[in-house]
């Protein structure tokens, strides 16, 4: 299939994996192992969705949260609130339906989601990790430094899935 990629265009390798893709695999699973992970992954995305709400009403009613280490933390926890709601939901409908809902699309939105907000999440954790080690005390870092650092893991997110965004693999 690749061997003659050098002459093929974008569009026809596009083309081609599309033909291979199916909508009904191969089942791995049985009915009742969906079922099970329909379980685990709602189980998942409530008490996910519903811990980090808390992160969020807390940091919101509480003025001596709003630390700037504890706006990286609120960022993280914002970022697994919407994996929750983008990604998890899809997967747990899905499991229920024993196939990708949307066909190869739905199956790349999940992937696109949880690697976006995945690889924000890890980004804004080596911040925080960087602003403790620096300074030895969470609370010396500084507004400014804390919201470019959430700028920057934004924009290093968006730019590394660029590619995803237009059909190509990184």
């Amino acid at each position: 299939m690749f061997s003659d990629v050098g002459n093929a265009s974008d569009e026809d390798l596009l083309r081609s994996l599309d033909q291979e893709w199916s909508d009904r695999p191969q089942e791995l699973l049985t009915r009742t192992g969906h079922t099970v992970v329909s379980v685990f992954l709602g189980s998942i995305m409530v008490f996910g969705f519903l811990n980090n709400l808390v992160v969020l009403v807390l940091f919101c009613k509480f003025k001596t949260l709003r630390t700037p280490v504890n706006m990286l933390l609120l960022n993280i926890s914002v970022s697994d609130m919407l994996v929750c709601v983008f990604g998890t939901t899809l997967s747990f409908a899905s499991s229920l339906h024993a196939h990708w809902l949307y066909g190869r699309h739905g199956c790349m939105w999940y992937g696109f989601i949880n690697s976006c907000f995945g690889e924000c999440s890890v980004d804004v954790i080596f911040a925080v990790l960087c602003e403790c080690g620096q300074s030895g005390q969470a609370n010396l870092a500084t507004w400014e430094r804390c919201a470019a650092t959430v700028r920057a893991a934004t924009v290093q997110m968006l730019m590394s899935r660029h590619p995803q965004t237009h059909g190509y693999a990184t």
